[in-house]
């Protein structure tokens, strides 16, 4: 898969600024996404910065929808595993490594009652190429570090995050909420 040069030094700069970036309002973020009701449990979504999108979100037959598009969990982890894959792209681009993302596969486990919330989330990435394990253990750390989905789940899921390359595990990273105190 052949990138651009200029999107390469678009990457690059991304990260460095990212790394540098001490101004308050440069890191001040937002962002935000309009969901309409369709039909029963059918949605179409929008995210404000890229309107001429639209993702249709649904429930299975089985749960009452009407299988128009994936369900609102699987968007929650297809978000995880897509942010977290798109840093560890943009890390590995920024520090020159040459490695090919090949998939990212994100399983969620949870409890299906009410008040339930999910127990862990494993995010299995697949990469080939030609790199120590210390250098992808410092790639894993820092890919996670840059996503902030993943540093918002780590605060209340564990997450695990496991890394093949060339078919090898090499890395397994496992991140648990803090144990609250008590009052």
């Amino acid at each position: 898969m052949a990138v651009e040069k200029e999107l390469l030094e678009i990457i690059r700069q991304g990260v460095v600024d990212r790394e540098q970036a001490t101004d308050p309002e440069k890191l001040r973020g937002s962002r935000r996404v309009d969901i309409e009701s369709v039909d029963h449990l059918t949605y179409r979504a929008r995210d404000t910065a890229t309107p001429n999108f639209e993702i249709v979100v649904d429930e299975p037959h089985e749960r009452g929808g009407r299988n128009q598009g994936p369900s609102p969990i699987a968007y929650f982890l297809t978000g995880a595993g897509a942010c977290l894959l798109n840093n560890f792209i943009n890390v590995s681009i920024a520090e020159g490594l040459n490695l090919r993302f090949q998939q990212n596969q994100v399983k969620g486990e949870f409890r299906r009652e009410v008040g339930g919330s999910f127990q862990s989330i494993t995010q299995d990435v697949f990469v080939e190429g030609d790199a120590s394990e210390a250098v992808m253990q410092k790639l894993t750390e820092k890919a996670e570090a840059f996503c902030f989905i993943h540093m918002t789940l780590i605060k209340v899921v564990k997450m695990t995050t496991v890394v093949h390359l060339n078919g090898k595990e090499v890395v397994r990273r496992i991140s648990e909420p803090a144990v609250p105190t008590g009052h």
